[in-house]
């Protein structure tokens, strides 16, 4: 498995973007979320930012899903939202891990997101955050070669 920092060697283009965060804006965010992110997130806004690839399309939008989806669904504390894919789904990270487990919830099965087990069919599971980078990788790849 590649590391976040080999995947931005690998694929600079795709993942660099050109505004990133700051230590002080991610604490802000830890705070609001009562949280603590991964250091493989706040690595990768403090270096990339938002590119391409969009891994995490905005930190001030997931913030504001994130409150609004604990609120309408109980959408446990320790997910943060990373993508509000509308009808395409969710893009949740788990921060109890180190590794930042991250879950594409299909939009229907969100409210059963830490409270009962979820099927293929209803989440996509990728066992890191570099996981779900490379993901996101590969689908720019993809999209861009068509």
């Amino acid at each position: 498995m590649n590391t976040i920092a080999e995947l931005l060697e690998k694929h600079r283009p795709l993942l660099q973007g050109t505004r990133m965060e700051t230590e002080a804006t991610l604490q802000s965010v830890e705070s609001r979320l009562r949280v603590t992110l991964p250091s493989d997130v706040k690595w990768f806004l403090q270096s990339c930012g938002y590119g391409p690839a969009n891994a995490i399309p905005n930190i001030v939008s997931s913030v504001s899903a994130t409150e609004r989806f604990r609120c309408a669904v109980g959408l446990p504390a320790q997910y943060v939202v990373l993508d509000d894919r509308n009808d395409a789904g969710t893009v949740l990270l788990d921060t109890t891990s180190p590794n930042g487990p991250v879950l594409w919830v299909d939009t229907h099965a969100l409210p059963k997101v830490g409270k009962s087990p979820l099927s293929p069919s209803e989440a996509e599971q990728f066992g890191s955050f570099a996981s779900w980078v490379a993901y996101c990788i590969e689908v720019e790849v993809d999209e861009t070669a068509v």
